[in-house]
């Protein structure tokens, strides 16, 4: 929901509520939103509690640079197996 962008920068999440949502105890949803604020998604917040983090402008312009790099290599290799394609493989 974080990647999707559904749940925005400084979201506040609830574990009940969540728990809820999902049709699941609040064990596992702990254990993942301890997983998110070790991933760095989330902040524990003392007043707010878990809150999505708000992504700074470097580590935004550094996953646009991976794209980038990612998009020109599919490329590459999508051009790369056409010209290897033969007459049975378009049948």
């Amino acid at each position: 929901m974080i990647i999707d962008g559904e749940v925005g920068p400084g979201t506040r999440l609830v574990e009940l509520s969540l728990a809820t949502r999902f049709g699941v105890s609040r064990t596992p949803v702990r254990e993942a939103l301890k997983r998110l604020v070790d991933g760095n998604l989330l902040l524990a917040d003392p007043i707010r509690g878990l809150v999505v983090r708000t992504p700074e402008a470097a580590e935004v312009e550094e996953v646009y640079l991976v794209r980038e790099v990612l998009d020109g290599l599919a490329a590459r290799w999508r051009r790369s197996a056409c010209d290897r394609k033969t007459s049975r493989d378009c049948a």
